[in-house]
């Protein structure tokens, strides 16, 4: 009896110090079920992107994003931490996030900026030869000059996108954090159609088109536009009947846009390629929004104008070249003009 209560007893003793040394090797370890990462006590910080400020309100990054560039800034003087770009069709993956390897733990704002690695359509600035903050993060349009000052005249592929968090975002010391970055796009296309009222051929070579007086060339890290050189926008394509599918004639422009800012002020000219003479010249923010309502009422100008990054805009004009000004067409939509006033 008392050689099997001693048994007892040292089994007891065994399962204590087994157990133990169970907990002691948990905390060692930082419990690997409770954070599931590889090593010791460490910590990961991913930011996942989401570009559904769109019209259909779907997540549209994988198919439209080719590349990211990732800036976090101390949230207390404002200067740049951590920097990482990635692109390729690591994007493209399921469930995509970037992995934020060297980011120490801290409070920062991060900023975002999509679709500019490897293409020189965009420009941002080279940090890292010297030390950098929120304002030195700007994204420029590659544009050239002339005798007129500035002009665009490429295609703006791929598109140029804007996130951030501007909220500090504090981070954990120990585990895993997942955030969201969400994107704006702040390039745009515009596709301007000209067609005879009499329905008779019309040649886009007899015509210039252009978009004048834009000021939105040049972003800052909160994507405000921050320069107020102004900018023109040439046609990078134009042809006649654009897909042959009618036997209406109609001459087709294609231009492309950076940021439509409500406030601002670009027109949509139209000129005669023989004389210089002036079809028209219209308001082009004013003219795009008069078909807010019919999506959503709801939107302000602004969110109208980030959201949608396509138009349409067909015009009519008579046997002298003159546009009829009753009526357009926008992105589908018929367009009454007869009591829209807008100043020249």
């Amino acid at each position: 009896m008392i050689h099997h209560s001693l048994s007892l007893r040292l089994r007891h003793s065994l399962r204590v110090a087994a157990a133990l040394v169970a907990v002691a090797a948990v905390s060692s370890s930082c419990d690997s079920a409770i954070y599931d990462y590889e090593g010791d006590c460490s910590v990961t910080y991913k930011m996942r992107f989401r570009y559904d400020h769109n019209m259909k309100y779907a997540d549209a990054f994988a198919h439209e994003v080719k590349s990211v560039t990732l800036y976090a800034f101390d949230a207390a003087d404002g200067s740049l931490v951590y920097t990482k770009t990635e692109s390729g069709d690591a994007l493209a993956a399921e469930g995509y996030t970037m992995t934020l390897d060297g980011l120490p733990q801290g409070s920062y704002d991060f900023v975002a900026w999509g679709g500019t690695e490897g293409h020189n359509a965009y420009l941002l600035p080279d940090l890292a030869s010297r030390a950098a903050s929120r304002n030195d993060v700007t994204c420029s349009l590659n544009v050239k000059t002339d005798d007129n000052g500035l002009y665009l005249d490429r295609y703006l592929d791929p598109g140029l996108f804007h996130g951030r968090i501007a909220d500090t975002q504090t981070l954990p010391e120990l585990g895993e954090m997942v955030m969201t970055m969400p994107m704006v796009k702040n390039t745009n296309h515009l596709t301007v159609v000209l067609q005879h009222i009499s329905g008779e051929a019309v040649k886009a070579s007899d015509f210039n088109f252009r978009v004048v007086g834009a000021r939105n060339s040049v972003m800052g890290h909160d994507n405000a536009i921050i320069s107020d050189a102004e900018v023109t926008y040439h046609a990078w394509h134009t042809n006649d009947n654009s897909d042959n599918v009618t036997s209406v004639g109609a001459a087709v422009a294609d231009i492309s846009l950076g940021r439509l800012i409500d406030g601002d002020n670009p027109r949509l000219v139209i000129t005669r390629a023989d004389n210089g003479d002036t079809v028209l010249s219209i308001p082009l923010i004013d003219y795009l929004l008069l078909v807010k309502g019919h999506y959503n009422s709801g939107m302000s100008d602004q969110e109208y104008l980030d959201r949608q990054d396509v138009y349409n805009m067909t015009f009519f004009i008579d046997e002298g070249h003159r546009w009829i000004n009753t009526h357009i067409y926008i992105n589908s939509w018929r367009v009454v003009l007869d009591n829209v006033d807008f100043q020249s």
